[in-house]
Order: C-alpha cells, then sequence, then structure tokens
C-alpha cells in the first residue's frame, strides 16, 4: 500500500475523532445539561436500612437522600409512614439531620461509602446503630 496513502487514511481518521470529540464538548448548556457526581452528591439516592434496637415501628425503612438544586432534602420512609428531616448538613459523604418521633428530636449522623450507608441516631432513648444498602432502581 502506498505511504501516501497510509497517511491520508490516518489523517482521516484523527480528523473523524477529533470532530467526535468537539460534538460532545456542545457548549450549549441549555437543556443538554449532565449532572456529574461530586463526592458529596455520592450519597444521593434510597438506601433500606435497620436500626438496632429501636422500636419495632421505626427499625426499618427507607431513607431518601435527594437534591433540589443547592439544598439537600431527607425523607424517612416508614411502614406507618414518612417523616421529613430537617436542619440537613451534608459535609463529603457525611450526612446529618434531624427527625420528629412522637414528640422528641432524633439527630442522625450517617456516612456513605459506595452503595453502604451507616451511622447512629441519638434521642432521649439513648444511640442506636444504623446499617442500609442502597436500593437499585
Amino acid at each position: 500500500m502506498n505511504p501516501i496513502f497510509k497517511k491520508a487514511q490516518l489523517l482521516i481518521a484523527l480528523f473523524f475523532l477529533l470532530s467526535i470529540s468537539i460534538s460532545w464538548s456542545n457548549t450549549d448548556t441549555e437543556g443538554h445539561k449532565i449532572d456529574i457526581p461530586w463526592p458529596s452528591e455520592a450519597l444521593l439516592g434510597a438506601y433500606e436500612y435497620t436500626v438496632e434496637n429501636a422500636p419495632y415501628e421505626y427499625s426499618k425503612g427507607v431513607i431518601i437522600i435527594a437534591k433540589l438544586s443547592e439544598t439537600y432534602t431527607v425523607k424517612v420512609k416508614l411502614p406507618n409512614g414518612e417523616l421529613a428531616g430537617e436542619d440537613v448538613q451534608v459535609v463529603d459523604n457525611s450526612i446529618k439531620f434531624n427527625v420528629f418521633i412522637e414528640g422528641q428530636t432524633v439527630a442522625v449522623d450517617l456516612t456513605v461509602d459506595g452503595d453502604i450507608i451507616s451511622g447512629k441516631s441519638t434521642s432521649y432513648d439513648g444511640t442506636f446503630n444504623i446499617q442500609g444498602k442502597r436500593q437499585v432502581l
């Protein structure tokens, strides 16, 4: 095969790859936004959890961690209802929030490591360990 022909093929292939990469880096952000998760966003999702030694009705459920604009939200779904997390604070892969159960504040402090969530909840009744796993949707 002619060396000039090989060089032409190589140049055409490089041009093709360059044109693809340019089209992928489109600067039009309207309607084409892709959210790239930063470390603190790795905790977003729904986690099935259990709490050791907690009363039965609060011993298991689903914690949903979401982000609306710049604000993190937490919902705790229980078999008999739903609780909203308040005073939500996120630092890296850790989240702290409060829920109100039967008139008292329960402080929750959790850390996400991959698909595993763990931590503790603290109330007047004591400190309870929480373990959970991310739900696959």
